[in-house]
């Protein structure tokens, strides 16, 4: 008759939530663009890349670089949602042609300064609805964002195993 004794030894933690930031590209499929995802920048929004001459334009070489998607049309929205304390909301525009609003206030930078089109920091941790609207013609640059989420529970404990014996 084989006894099999087996003894695990383990340790409990408490832990508390860690912040991260996470960044998207404006190719996430969670960002919904309104009229429209891809066309005609003076219609809707329009898909670029930084590695593709539109003059020598060929399949082969589409999607190459980073891109971005741009548009000059007064109303277009890009809509993201996420859950967290913090977002910056990168690309490029003047003054007046977009606002961006977190949670229904504008929080809109003069310009994109530095590739950042607006921030909202120090936020509750929740569900926060962000809405870049373009209200010029002078056009606007979204290349995506960053935002901080809570990873991890407060007060959750973490269990590791640090021996087993087996006969």
């Amino acid at each position: 008759m084989l006894a099999l004794i087996a003894s695990v030894a383990s340790a409990a933690v408490c832990v508390s939530a860690t912040l991260s930031n996470l960044t998207i590209t404006d190719q996430s499929p969670t960002i919904a663009y309104s009229p429209s995802r891809w066309g005609d920048s003076a219609e809707t929004w329009n898909v670029s890349y930084t590695g593709n001459d539109w003059s020598t334009f060929s399949p082969g070489n589409l999607s190459q670089g980073t891109s971005s998607h741009y548009t000059t049309h007064v109303g277009a929205t890009a809509t993201f949602g996420f859950k967290g304390p913090a977002v910056y909301v990168l690309g490029t525009g003047s003054a007046g042609d977009y606002t961006v609003t977190v949670g229904g206030e504008d929080v809109s930078e003069s310009g994109g300064i530095g590739g950042v089109l607006a921030q909202k920091i120090g936020m509750k941790d929740q569900w926060w609805d962000v809405v870049v609207k373009v209200t010029g013609s002078g056009g606007v640059n979204l290349t995506g964002m960053t935002f901080s989420v809570n990873i991890g529970n407060d007060g959750s404990v973490s269990s590791t195993v640090v021996g087993s014996h087996a006969d």
